[in-house]
């Protein structure tokens, strides 16, 4: 097949969730011979890449701005894919479709990965969130094919649009990254500390974290690691798992539906620090809880899996 993908910052993967789910889907779909090209943006890709991990890389311009930045560089990718013979134009985010029109108009086969309920986060103003939603609506009266991450956003289209939706969940590695010497620069050591990750965004709950950390009795540093260039959602809950990290998650439907039993859940700050005591006094559970997490992730989120699964429903909506 020859597959596009368009719509992100671009690969090698330095920046969010829809950059790391193209690399390692792209990789590995060019590993099983397929022709994969990426479009990124200029500002974010290096001049001089052209090539990434078997991918081809297209460098396209973009506006240095919050609101537009996502927009108007899709909709150069799109126009430059409309003179190329692609089998699949895979597009992220339900912000672009525009781009998902232009395309379309010109009989393209379209997958567009929705992503969240971007309208519900606190980043957007008014006509942001507005038009998150108008985007939402006219994306699910399309006849592209439509692709969600969680079931509870397959869930929300179904219900709000009458619109069936493909779920296909985001992946991880298994397994632990190697000690490169940061940690030393820290001052901390292999494992004793508290790690919070995730985009800094007001309803991620940094602020909750911190809040219930000053309860717990422990000598444990907290560590908070995140960043918002223009902060699109988070992942950090799955690649969690597949570290094998004892986990406490934020109580919503979507991190219910991802860790399962393999993690505690908490609702405000002095839940959070019981949970974090509970894991922290006793070395039994988290150690169970590390095992629970790592097996789920291998079992349910494996980039291996993801990309067998992918694989076989694009050639299927190819014909191929």
């Amino acid at each position: 097949m020859r597959i596009a993908f368009l719509g992100i910052r671009g690969v090698p993967a330095n920046y969010g969730g829809f950059e790391t789910f193209v690399e390692q889907l792209g990789r590995r779909m060019a590993a099983r011979g397929h022709d994969v090209t990426v479009y990124g943006r200029n500002a974010w890709v290096a001049k001089g890449i052209d090539q990434h991990l078997g991918m081809r890389i297209v460098r396209m311009p973009a506006p240095s701005s919050k609101y537009l930045e996502t927009v108007v560089h899709s909709l150069f990718a799109a126009f430059h894919a409309l003179v190329h013979r692609y089998d699949v134009v895979y597009i992220c985010n339900s912000a672009n479709v525009p781009a998902v029109i232009v395309l379309m108009l010109a009989r393209k086969r379209v997958v567009l990965n929705v992503d969240g309920l971007e309208w519900q986060r606190a980043k957007w103003n008014r006509i942001g969130r507005a038009y998150y939603r108008a985007c939402a609506a006219i994306a699910a009266r399309l006849p592209i094919h439509v692709v969600t991450d969680a079931h509870v956003i397959q869930d929300h289209y179904r219900i709000a649009y009458g619109r069936e939706t493909e779920y296909f969940p985001y992946g991880t590695e298994p397994g632990s990254t190697p000690d490169d010497g940061t940690l030393a620069g820290l001052g901390l050591e292999p494992g004793q500390y508290v790690l919070y990750v995730s985009r800094l965004e007001p309803e991620n709950n940094a602020h909750v974290v911190i809040d219930a950390y000053r309860s717990v009795r422990t000598g444990l540093p907290l560590v908070v690691v995140g960043d918002a260039p223009y902060a699109s959602g988070y992942i950090a809950l799955v690649e969690a798992m597949g570290a094998g990290n004892a986990i406490a998650a934020n109580d919503v439907p979507e991190h219910r539906e991802t860790l399962g039993d393999a993690g505690l859940f908490y609702r405000g700050a002095a839940e959070l620090a019981t949970v974090l005591q509970e894991i922290l006094d006793e070395p039994a559970r988290a150690a169970d809880l590390r095992s629970r997490a790592r097996n789920r992730a291998l079992a349910e989120f494996s980039w291996d899996h993801v990309a067998e699964a992918y694989e076989d429903w694009l050639k299927r909506i190819s014909g191929i």
